[in-house]
């Protein structure tokens, strides 16, 4: 998986749950020890609050984690 290729799953999530998904968006590949190496994607990532987080298994595009937090 590429990072557009999270970025428009992370972007398809939010639309579909009605979050707003405000830029800057940052978005990382992450391989934390014992786990599966995920993308993480957060929009809005300068500023507290209005922030869709979503990680997605590198591997098979799975939402492995999803939040909104509104502040």
């Amino acid at each position: 998986m590429t990072s557009d290729e999270a970025l428009a799953i992370a972007r398809r999530i939010a639309t579909e749950r009605g979050w707003a998904f405000l830029d800057p968006v940052s978005v990382r590949k992450r391989r934390p020890w014992f786990e599966k190496p995920r993308w993480q994607v957060m929009s809005n990532h300068e500023s507290r609050g209005m922030n869709v987080l979503i990680e997605i298994d590198d591997r098979t595009g799975e939402i492995l984690h999803q939040a909104f937090l509104p502040r």
